[in-house]
């Protein structure tokens, strides 16, 4: 940009607005009052792949300084409306692609004028606003994904790149019949828990009003009607398990507590002791996999248990069960019909479909990375005590939290410096602290991905319930690295080269006809952390809704007689503005004061790692950020000198 003659100097950044939103924003000092940012793009266009063209132009007086001299990254503007690449006035949808696009955006960001020069993000969009829209775009027979949404974030652009597909015809009708297990359901039932009928996820929200029973419970109805996995039901054939999906019931899983006239003192005990017993309450075989319990507490207060049985359930379907089971409610207390969003594909026919994928030659090209993996050295974790029984009724718990200042620092900013994504970060924390309280440079973890990847265009299942959760093996390695940006920067190229966000390994591990090569994957069932970054927890609960989180325990999740699957389990959260992260494990097998060590060393990581970033004023990138184009090195130097024309 430097090289353009009105532009006396300027600095690209990358701004991190949602969690995996990122956008590129060019700051530029001019003495030409009349330069515009259309003539800035369309002179970059013409020295630059499209992805590198900033979505954002800010003019400054100057560029800030910190007192060293170097350009003071934190201090530079959020950018405005008047900021985007184009101020032409409002231009109509005039193609068949711009029109059904244009009416997609309507529905799900809520406006009644959108124009081709519009900008996605500008209008309120997420990543999670993105699934939708690309949901429903299908649905319309336009093809988009994720990375042409972020690359492509005007209408206009958008509906360029939009491919047109047939139309998935999702079944619409009810679902029911057997279907085979997918890989994550495999590993559950290759655990065989003691209790396995509790093994849950819940949620546990306060409502300040009273609801209309009648009206709740045939919003549970229709909520079992909808999403057909929640009427599943296992059982095992041939010594084998499988699920099958029942028809609709009139004995819905509703019950209702009156606390009305329970002693203000006792409710809380009260609600926790229900909450305990509610948790024991789901059947895997005979039904039901879900419960909903609603608390009557006073006049204008009142709860709402959601327990669901892990195998038909995940992160993503919380916010799709939450938004449907309040869609439904209100239509109904509107003495209106409940009308849902269209499904997409059943979790029946992506079960059956990945099955079959499973012998593909597309994910047989994954085997050699696989087992290449296998045949590293897996070290084991020194252990407090020796004991092997590593049960529920045994472990224990600690946790740290992050101020609002770092969380936030951690969700945005720091990814600007090396263009990575959270779990870049947060694996290169724990692999530091791993480092310093075991004295270990590599770490052997299993790390949990959303699972949903697009293996083919003929299934979206970006609005199914269902346990959809990929587990797969990651060594974390930092070689013979000290400083923390080439720490980073490894554990940023490794994850990088995981192939397809390490769905398949699950898939050939639980699902291939290939005895020999599952028998070889089983090596990585001795990896003793698991890692799960839950993203932003609030989310689960969409913003409008009547509910929050209510404080009172939900109760145990799972069955205190079963085996816990990891030595130490490492989770990860952002609520309320703040990150927490969680270390459980065995008492039986570590001392308290040693995991809070852990801990420690990991805040510290976390901490040194951000302390190094807003120090660095230096985008640093690596070979993965530019996959989409083939530079030789003196190519991605010339481009970067051109994003960044700066002194070290």
């Amino acid at each position: 940009m430097n090289l353009h003659k009105d532009v006396e100097q300027s600095v690209v950044i990358i701004r991190e607005y949602q969690p995996n939103v990122k956008k590129l924003v060019a700051y530029f000092v001019s003495n030409n009052h009349e330069i515009n940012n259309e003539e800035l793009e369309q002179y970059l266009y013409g020295k630059l792949p499209e992805y590198m063209i900033p979505s954002f132009f800010v003019k400054l007086d100057k560029i800030p300084l910190t007192p060293n001299g170097k350009i003071d990254r934190r201090t530079l503007p959020e950018p405005k409306v008047t900021d985007t690449i184009s101020k032409e006035e409002f231009i109509s949808p005039k193609t068949d692609k711009e029109k059904i696009l244009t009416e997609v955006w309507k529905e799900v960001l809520g406006f009644e004028k959108i124009g081709l020069k519009d900008n996605f993000f500008k209008l309120g969009g997420d990543s999670i606003v993105a699934i939708q829209m690309i949901a429903k775009a299908k649905q319309k027979g336009l093809q988009i994904s994720p990375v042409e949404i972020f690359q492509n974030q005007s209408l206009q652009k958008l509906a360029m790149v939009a491919k047109e597909v047939d139309i998935i015809s999702a079944e619409q009708d009810v679902v029911i019949g057997d279907s085979p297990l997918t890989p994550i359901q495999r590993y559950f039932f290759d655990q065989k828990f003691a209790e396995s009928n509790h093994w849950n996820q819940s949620i546990f929200l306060k409502v300040n009003e009273t609801l209309d029973e009648a009206k709740l419970r045939e919003a549970v109805k229709e909520l079992l009607t909808h999403h057909d996995e929640l009427r599943a039901r296992f059982e095992k054939k041939d010594n084998k398990w499988q699920q099958n999906i029942v028809e609709p019931s009139e004995e819905i899983p509703f019950e209702i507590v009156d606390l009305t006239s329970t002693n203000s003192n006792m409710i809380k005990q009260a609600i926790e002791e229900y909450n305990k017993k509610f948790q024991t309450s789901l059947d895997i075989i005979n039904g039901p996999v879900i419960k909903i319990v609603y608390y009557k507490v006073g006049r204008s207060e009142s709860r709402i248990l959601i327990i669901v049985h892990h195998l038909v359930i995940d992160g993503i379907s919380w916010r799709i069960l939450i938004e449907d089971l309040i869609t439904a409610y209100n239509l109904l207390i509107a003495n209106k019909k409940v009308i849902l969003p269209p499904k997409s594909t059943s979790f029946k026919a992506w079960a059956e479909f990945i099955n079959e994928f499973a012998d593909s030659e597309v994910i047989k090209k994954e085997k050699d990375y696989w087992l290449e993996q296998s045949e590293r050295t897996i070290n084991q974790i020194e252990k407090d005590f020796n004991k092997k029984e590593n049960f529920e009724n045994s472990y224990l718990n600690k946790s740290i939290t992050l101020d609002k200042e770092e969380t936030d620092y951690l969700l945005k900013d720091i990814h600007e410096v090396y263009n990575t994504q959270i779990n870049d970060i947060l694996l290169a924390a724990l692999l530091v602290a791993y480092n310093k309280w075991k004295g270990k440079r590599q770490l052997l973890i299993h790390l949990e991905g959303h699972g949903r990847e697009q293996l083919s265009l003929k299934y979206d299942i970006s609005r199914t319930i269902g346990w959809f959760t990929s587990l797969f093996p990651v060594f974390l390695d930092m070689s013979d690295a000290v400083e923390i940006g080439d720490i980073i920067k490894l554990v940023k190229e490794n994850l990088r080269s995981i192939p397809n966000k390490g769905i398949g390994y699950g898939i050939l591990r639980y699902l291939s006809s290939d005895s020999k090569l599952k028998d070889r994957l089983k090596v990585f069932d001795d990896a003793q952390i698991t890692f799960n970054y839950l993203g932003q927890f609030d989310q689960s609960v969409p913003e409008n809704s009547p509910f929050v989180m209510a404080t009172e325990s939900k109760g145990p999740d799972r069955g205190l007689n079963n085996i816990r699957t990891s030595l130490i389990d490492t989770t990860a959260v952002v609520s309320q503005g703040t990150m927490s992260i969680g270390i459980s494990a065995n008492k039986n097998q570590f001392k308290g004061e040693s995991i809070i060590e852990f801990l420690d060393d990991y805040k510290n990581a976390l901490q040194d790692i951000i302390n190094h970033c807003k120090g660095n004023d230096k985008v640093e990138y690596t070979s993965s950020d530019f996959d989409l184009v083939d530079l030789e090195d003196d190519q991605l130097s010339s481009v970067l000198d051109k994003l960044n024309n700066q002194d070290d």
